[in-house]
């Protein structure tokens, strides 16, 4: 699927990074994602919000305000959720 033409999008990642930050995997989520990145899609709101919320659960605050920087860096924007 990633390498035929049929549209991945960030949107096909959804299920797969909220399963890993559901079990608080934080490092196989990064990994995720940069996968997606050398597969030349890039991360969404809904993609780093799965991160975001994740660490806050965890109460790790800075790693979670590292997540807030890169969404505000990519021109994302904080939405509601975050």
């Amino acid at each position: 699927m990633a390498r035929g033409a049929f549209g991945l999008n960030a949107g096909a990642f959804h299920p797969i990074i909220s399963c890993l930050t559901r079990k608080k995997n934080m490092e196989r989520s990064w990994r995720l994602i940069e996968i997606m990145t050398e597969l030349g899609i890039s991360p969404d709101i809904t993609t780093l919000n799965y991160l975001l919320t994740a660490y806050c659960f965890k109460g790790n605050l800075t790693a979670a305000s590292g997540v807030v920087k890169r969404i505000e860096e990519e021109g994302l924007g904080v939405d509601s959720r975050a």
